[in-house]
């Protein structure tokens, strides 16, 4: 369930990138602004209408799915008194290996896709010497293949785990080095195809798709740990992870500065960069990386934890 509602990403990143060339090309660049705020606005609205603070609040919903996504086709009234949250165990939590794994593994996804996502265009004019549309739709391809490489991974890990072939834990693992390690491969490998577009496209295309993989891995890994702590570990991890957002971007663009700075070699410095950071990271996460639930889960050791 997890890989499907993450996959909506992807998908959001084929239509953008797709259709926005054509809009670039037809109407003007400044269209495509006007066109997705728009849709944004759109989809607030929706938003506003259609979500509600608990699946058990839905006036929509039925007991099946109910009892899918809680365990429990009762409902729960909203004059229930709501159960006080338990205080968050900071210093566990920031002293927990299998924490800081998550946040290695975030970050080095992080600083590979947003390289991709905010520089591929530009490797494919300069480069690759594609129009606009075509640039849009080539750069739509590899996301493409990220969401079918998403949902994929969210059924085979629960095949294996379900069928015990692996643990949690191992299946954590085993997704996130191949989810990182082909990509890497992949990457570093475009460096040295030059201007063939049919070789660069499609190791972009492995390198983004089965980075997906990774959904079943550090993305879900904090519900392995704590359900009580699961979003503020997840949101711990995409505070420092959303950093290469910044740096990642300004790195490409020092590195390609100057007259000629659009050169192969330059993009090749550029993707070893990124292919090494993701290895790094991917280390590190099979080293400390657990799917066990914590000790400081439970409500018992949280007085303990806080005394």
């Amino acid at each position: 369930m997890s890989t499907l509602v993450a996959a909506g990403a992807p998908i959001g990143n084929v239509v953008v990138l797709g259709v926005s060339g054509f809009i670039g090309d037809y109407l003007g660049w400044e269209y495509i602004f006007y066109v997705y705020s728009g849709v944004t606005g759109f989809w607030f609205i929706l938003f506003q209408v259609f979500v509600y603070n608990s699946p058990s609040e839905h006036p929509g919903i039925t007991d099946d799915e109910l009892k899918l996504i809680t365990g429990s086709a009762e409902k729960i009234t909203t004059n229930t008194d709501p159960k006080p949250s338990p205080p968050v165990p900071w210093r566990r939590i920031l002293t927990s290996l299998p924490v800081w794994a998550i946040v290695f593994a975030h970050f080095g996804q992080n600083w590979g896709n947003y390289t991709l996502l905010t520089n591929l265009p530009t490797y494919m004019r300069n480069i690759l010497n594609f129009e606009l549309s075509a640039n849009g739709v080539f750069s739509a391809l590899p996301h493409l293949a990220l969401w079918i490489f998403s949902v994929s991974s969210g059924y085979a890990s629960d095949y294996l785990r379900h069928h015990k072939y692996l643990s949690t834990t191992n299946c954590r693992k085993l997704f996130n080095t191949v989810g990182n390690l082909i990509p890497a491969i992949a990457l570093i490998t475009v460096g040295y195809v030059g201007c063939n577009w049919v070789a660069a496209v499609a190791l972009l295309t492995v390198s983004v798709g089965f980075s997906g993989l990774t959904q079943s891995s550090y993305q879900v890994n904090s519900l392995d740990l704590s359900l009580a702590f699961a979003s503020t570990i997840f949101s711990f991890s995409n505070t420092i992870a959303n950093v290469p957002g910044i740096i990642s971007p300004y790195s490409v663009g020092l590195i390609t500065a100057g007259p000629d700075g659009q050169s192969v070699l330059n993009w090749q410095i550029i993707f070893y960069l990124s292919g090494g950071i993701r290895i790094f990271t991917m280390i590190v996460y099979g080293i400390f990386a657990s799917g066990e639930v914590a000790p400081w889960n439970y409500a018992g050791d949280l007085e303990v934890v806080n005394k």
